[in-house]
């Protein structure tokens, strides 16, 4: 039987993620939103464990617990609170009085608190379950960045929610996109780069988990994207572009899985239609635990990217549907940011950074005693823990004392969000009656283009293709071109103000795979023929280019592990067929460089030149880099390998495969 499980929590956003992590993993969930609730679903719902929020409306946490420990179940089930204010001695000591059985402070691990269930459900009734035992037997190998109850001297601190920005941040980056915050809490996408500097995204991830903001923030530069799923401050999602921060890609570059056993999972998520852990976890490539470790690993992963992401736009947007979408672990932003801060080397950055704050006084934030911590555990030599919190210190002072070596330390606080300086605050500009009415127009033409999305979209709902088209079935090609081409300017990824739809968002990626399925079948001579043929009964479906797409997918597994092993030919034939599906795949075109280059039938020149063009079309990614690295050195040129290495390790200094790449430089040099 499924281990039943009584989730009692006030935030719908948080409720919805738990309910369905723990659905999928087979638990069975109830919800109750409030005290009385809880109390009243506990004597109904008869649960095996209840998870409990400590803040709730018409009765507290603790009242919760002593409500359900006096009924006459009550000593048969197991009790777990999750709290962001139980912190304390005394606080936690009254919690385990009340009844509870275990302590989690906010932001809490998913696996953690997975395991604990499943533990705690062994104890009262005896119910098992398989991803439960899993999960239950095996040893926790968290990343150290991620933080749990075990250690609550680490935990978040956050300022309340009406604390003003430090106002030494210049108007050109994230200050410039938290001042252009319009009443509904969003901000728009700018044409020009709000991340201009190194860490400017570091400073917008921790400016915004200090205002606990709820919703999505986004960096997008030409060719990359990369997405943070925020819950009241707190990360608990990311997703990106880049191919090199996919699981199995991360997975199979640790060693963590066997590369024939991706193959499987592969063939299984395309027979199935299963995701990769979902995949994976069945056929025992990997198990439970790990998978809930390799998750939580990825998203901090991307949040170090996220730190040190290059020029790019910025848009956030208050949108919970998409949160709980992206919900995978809770992460501990300043951590993951001042580790990620810490590894970033350019001295003419930190020398620019002293002769910019050198008189000026170092004031600390509610952040900067936790960031110390994480400091004085990744650097434990560090002389500069001691010297922050001494009164009216400046920066000069202190690299006087300490000397040059700790600005690379001073600068990665500073990002980090641990201190700030202080400046005169700029007199307040008063909102014109002409700004109000500029919102008001920007906010009437959002409604008018989500009505107009959701309008197309019931047009073309259950409608042949020449139908949504407005078009003959004799049309020629070029006019079926010429109209799918303006409904891509009209209702497309990149039409105007498509980024800024609220309601109509879901209405238009419906309809993007709707144009999609149109453009496929009817601009493909043989499919079109097919179509036509069966009067329009029979169409090419989403799923079916979804299959197109794992067909492709398994093409590109299929060449990294005939590159690895050596079978550069084959690896190119498969790295071909990928560029074929998609032209502009930069990890496949550096894949087939590289196999060209080491048959020799590209010159060391031309495939210096062809990598050096991929990073400039998507320099958010790292493979061009590290190939240019490895050609650089197979023509001996470790001077020019170094200078390509270090552009890789701005990108992403912890990368398990720019580590490698360093140590064969090291290796050619010596």
């Amino acid at each position: 039987m499924a281990i039943k499980v009584l989730l009692v929590e006030d935030d719908p956003t948080i409720s919805e993620m738990i309910e369905r992590a723990l659905s999928r993993l087979g638990f069975e969930v109830q919800v109750a939103a409030d005290g009385d609730a809880g109390v009243e679903a506990f004597a109904a719902f008869a649960p095996d464990v209840a998870l409990v929020d400590g803040l709730l409306p018409k009765r507290a946490g603790a009242d919760v617990a002593r409500a359900i420990r006096q009924h006459p179940q009550g000593a048969q089930v197991g009790l777990i609170l999750v709290s962001a204010v139980y912190k304390t001695g005394p606080a936690r000591r009254e919690a385990y009085a009340a009844g509870f059985d275990a302590i989690f402070n906010k932001p809490y691990v998913l696996g953690d608190v997975v395991r604990t269930i499943a533990e705690l459900a062994k104890k009262y009734t005896g119910k098992t379950s398989d991803i439960a035992a899993q999960l239950g037997q095996a040893k926790r190998r968290a990343p150290k960045k991620v933080r749990t109850q075990e250690n609550p001297r680490l935990s978040p601190r956050t300022e309340p929610e009406t604390a003003a920005p430090s106002s030494d941040v210049p108007p050109t980056d994230e200050q410039a996109v938290l001042a252009s915050t319009d009443e509904a809490g969003e901000i728009a996408a700018k044409d020009q780069p709000l991340l201009v500097r190194p860490g400017d995204g570091a400073a917008l991830l921790v400016r915004l988990a200090r205002r606990r903001a709820t919703g999505i923030l986004r960096f997008k530069n030409a060719n990359a994207e990369i997405a943070f799923a925020y819950s009241k401050g707190v990360i608990v999602g990311a997703r990106d572009t880049l191919r090199e921060n996919q699981l199995r890609e991360r997975l199979l570059a640790a060693g963590d899985v066997e590369p024939r056993g991706l193959l499987e999972v592969e063939a299984r998520m395309k027979d199935r239609g299963e995701r990769f852990l979902e995949a994976a976890i069945a056929l025992g490539v990997l198990e439970a635990d790990a998978a809930f470790v390799a998750l939580e690993a990825q998203v901090a992963h991307r949040v170090a990217r996220g730190a040190l992401w290059p020029p790019a736009a910025v848009n956030f947007r208050q949108d919970r549907t998409e949160v709980a979408r992206l919900f995978t672990a809770g992460v501990e932003v300043v951590d993951i940011v001042l580790e990620a801060l810490l590894g970033y080397d350019d001295q003419a950055l930190f020398d620019g950074f002293f002769q910019a704050h050198k008189d000026a006084p170092v004031v600390p934030t509610p952040e900067l005693e936790p960031a110390l911590q994480v400091l004085a555990r990744l650097r434990p030599s560090s002389r500069l823990p001691p010297v922050m919190f001494e009164p009216d210190i400046t920066v000069g002072a202190i690299v006087h004392r300490l000397g040059h070596s700790v600005l690379d330390e001073l600068w990665a606080l500073h990002r980090a969000g641990a201190w700030h300086t202080v400046r005169k605050a700029a007199a307040p500009v008063p909102r014109l009656d002409e700004d109000t009415r500029a919102h008001r127009r920007s906010k009437a033409q959002r409604t008018r283009l989500d009505a107009r999305v959701q309008g197309a979209l019931l047009s073309a709902r259950g409608r042949g293709y020449y139908e949504v088209l407005g078009l003959a079935p004799s049309a020629a090609a070029i006019e079926i071109e010429k109209r799918l081409d303006a409904l891509d300017k009209e209702f497309g990824q990149g039409a105007p103000g498509i980024d800024e739809l609220t309601v109509g968002m879901a209405a238009a990626r419906e309809l993007w795979t709707i144009y999609a399925d149109i453009r496929a079948v009817l601009l493909d001579p043989a499919l079109r023929r097919a179509y036509d043929e069966s009067s329009g009964e029979v169409s090419l479906k989403a799923p079916d280019l979804f299959e197109d797409e794992r067909d492709l997918d398994m093409r590109f597994l299929q060449g990294m592990l005939a590159y690895d092993a050596g079978e550069l030919g084959v690896a190119e034939q498969h790295f071909a067929a990928v560029l074929k599906g998609r032209p502009d795949d930069v990890d496949a075109e550096a894949f087939c460089t590289m196999a060209r280059f080491r048959t020799s039938s590209m010159s060391a020149v031309a495939a210096r030149a062809v990598l050096s063009a991929l990073h400039e079309h998507e320099p958010s990614s790292l493979r061009p880099l590290l190939f240019w690295v490895d050609a650089c050195l197979y023509a001996g040129d470790s001077q020019s390998a170094r200078k390509v290495f270090k552009m890789a390790q701005a990108l992403d200094p912890h990368n398990l495969e720019v580590r490698r790449r360093q140590a064969r430089i090291e290796e050619a040099s010596s």
